[in-house]
């Protein structure tokens, strides 16, 4: 159990960190993805939606993606303003003029001037990389100066500074070029970061702090200015929450400390970008290793041997991720070589990189075998289950199968004692009409002639009172015949074998009865109507018996998977929980009838407000019970 317990948490200990690298890689990813999301949200335009999704993309430099959502768009279905960000994209991915040319026809056509000087900027550069078009480079940047000028663009003055400050990276002579820059770069880099501060636009702000660092540092020698701007550009960094700018300005201020020869401070910035913990991304650990060398090679100015073989330990490990093996050879030709005691280090450094290596392969493999055989308990716990649960259904399956059987047995009986208790009833209802009627009927015929002969006699009074009991016996047996004999319901339906039912005792005057019906144009099964009719001659009964009511109001309406029947009475009611079975035979019978047609019945009465009952019957299995 402890076994279990320490592997179940080791194994969340490993998914918890991989799905925290994994987090950490995809940060910039969900980001973008929330915007987008956002911007799918305000508009349902796909056009609009896949030049964004190109735009986020292109921010990232993913050409993959970027050419998956340019290729879903036409640019003759596109506006003019769409028509310049979907050549403006494809210029940058192809580095290619000829897009950027037609991005300018249609900003042009559309009047975006800002736009306009954007897309020069971007020719510009790509002429720029290109050492046969540096006469076309110039030209372009003097175009934008005018442009800029002319149009009062901040942010098209602020590429000129750019621009004139890389032309002097690069070894153009600008302002010998170019009659209409004056100046010089340094005043043309700080209006740039005085514009840039103005319009509050962070990404040029960080682009003239970083150009202004390196100018004072690479073209003046000034390490004093370039200190001052990198603070601003850290400050900068620092306030925006970006990891990258910062580690960039920390290196850079390591490297304004070497030139000092300043190599403890210098290792104190390097350090703190090494604390930043940046996504593991590809060109981050060319960045690693060339950081770890260059604190190794400061250590061992200080004559820190420990600290230098750490560090190049660190730096040689990032290469081997980066796969650079001459280099590796290089730095041990250069670094150790000359050095037997760094070199002894590195040797010992070596031998426990590669014990330590060893020992994470064994505990990845115990690890894994541990996995394993978690794994295959978890399986064999699971398949036991299963098999335990399979043997459990089929004991169910048997069980309803000898219900079923049980109950289809049921109901062939019941439909046979139905069949039997049918010719029965009308067996006796045609014995008592013909043969006891008319016995009766002729019995009476004698008498009333004897009572004619006798009408001055002594016994007239007994005779009349005698032919009056017949007369009551004749209709009480007619009664018996008509009310026992289901014959109306096999013949005529079910609903007119109710009408005519209710119709002989609304007939009495004591008791009205309304009858309500709707969908019965087709006939039930026999056995089905002769089970209602039995169950609602056993409703008006009870009312008759118990409820002293004067009106009852009977209501059948066929649905269709159920018939509902609805006997509503103005009697004395009853409390049907308390209610003794024994003293409620005829309920309790209908009670039975419906429980066996898997029916449902709902009976609502209190004491003085009179009783509802209502019956629901499935349609799809017809049992039908005549209980008595």
């Amino acid at each position: 159990m402890k076994l279990r317990l320490a592997l179940m948490l080791f194994i969340f200990m490993v998914s918890t960190r991989l799905l925290a690298q994994n987090k950490l890689n995809n940060k910039q990813q969900d980001t973008t993805r929330y915007t987008l999301k956002k911007e799918l949200q305000k508009t349902r335009d796909s056009s609009t939606y896949y030049l964004n999704m190109a735009k986020a993309f292109a921010l990232e430099n993913k050409v993959d993606s970027i050419e998956y959502y340019l290729c879903k768009l036409r640019p003759d279905k596109l506006t003019n303003q769409q028509k310049v960000a979907y050549y403006s994209i494809e210029g940058r991915l192809t580095q290619s003029i000829r897009s950027y040319n037609k991005a300018f026809y249609f900003a042009r056509k559309h009047g975006d001037i800002k736009q306009i000087n954007r897309i020069r900027y971007n020719v510009f550069n790509i002429c720029l990389k290109n050492s046969s078009h540096s006469s076309q480079c110039i030209k372009h940047l003097d175009t934008l100066h005018k442009e800029a000028l002319k149009y009062k663009d901040t942010t098209g003055q602020i590429l000129v500074a750019h621009g004139i400050f890389t032309c002097t990276t690069k070894g153009l002579k600008v302002f010998d070029s170019i009659p209409n820059v004056s100046d010089t770069v340094e005043k043309h880099l700080h209006r740039g970061y005085k514009l840039a501060s103005i319009i509050q636009d962070y990404k040029y702000q960080k682009t003239m702090l970083t150009s202004l660092a390196f100018y004072y540092m690479n073209h003046k020698n000034n390490d004093r200015l370039a200190e001052k701007w990198n603070n601003k550009l850290i400050t900068l960094a620092i306030n925006e929450g970006d990891n990258d700018l910062l580690y960039k300005a920390y290196l850079f201020m390591g490297s304004i400390f070497i030139q000092r020869k300043n190599h403890l401070k210098s290792n104190k910035w390097f350090q703190k970008a090494d604390r930043l913990n940046l996504e593991p991304k590809e060109y981050i650990l060319s960045k690693r290793s060339g950081l770890y060398a260059q604190i190794a090679r400061n250590f061992k100015r200080l004559e820190l041997l420990d600290s230098c073989a750490k560090y190049y330990e660190k730096a040689i490990k990032y290469l081997k991720l980066r796969k650079y093996p001459k280099t590796e050879d290089y730095w041990k030709h250069n670094y150790l070589q000359r050095d037997g005691q760094m070199n002894r280090m590195f040797e010992i450094a070596t031998l426990n990189e590669k014990l330590k290596e060893r020992n994470q392969k064994i505990i990845v493999l115990l690890a894994i075998l541990l996995l394993l055989l978690l794994v295959s308990g978890v399986l064999i716990i699971n398949i036991n289950k299963r098999k335990r649960k399979i043997a459990e259904q089929q004991q169910q399956l048997e069980k309803q199968k000898v219900k079923q059987l049980v109950q289809e047995q049921e109901i062939q009986a019941i439909d046979a004692m139905i069949s039997g208790q049918e010719k029965e009833r009308q067996r006796l209802a045609t014995g008592l009409h013909d043969d006891l009627g008319s016995l009766l009927a002729t019995l009476k015929l004698y008498v009333t002639h004897l009572a004619e002969q006798l009408k001055q006699g002594p016994l007239e009074n007994h005779i009349t009172t005698t032919n009056q009991l017949l007369e009551e016996t004749c209709q009480k047996v007619r009664g018996m015949a008509h009310a026992r004999n289901t014959g109306v319901v096999a013949k005529y339906g079910l609903i007119p074998a109710v009408q005519k039912f209710t119709a002989k005792i609304s007939a009495t005057q004591q008791l009205q009865i309304e009858v309500v019906y709707n969908d019965f144009t087709d006939r039930l099964e026999n056995t089905m109507e002769l089970s209602i009719f039995r169950m609602i001659q056993e409703l008006i009964t009870n009312v008759i018996k118990h409820a002293n009511a004067t009106k009852v109001h009977l209501e059948l309406v066929r649905h269709q998977d159920f018939i509902n029947i609805l006997v509503v009475d103005n009697g004395i009611g009853f409390n049907p929980k308390t209610s003794p079975q024994k003293n409620s035979m005829g309920l309790y019978a209908i009670k039975n009838r419906v429980k066996v047609n898997d029916g449902f019945i709902d009976i609502d009465s209190l004491k003085g407000h009179g009783t509802t009952i209502s019956i629901d019957l499935p349609l799809a299995k017809s049992k039908n019970p005549d209980i008595i």
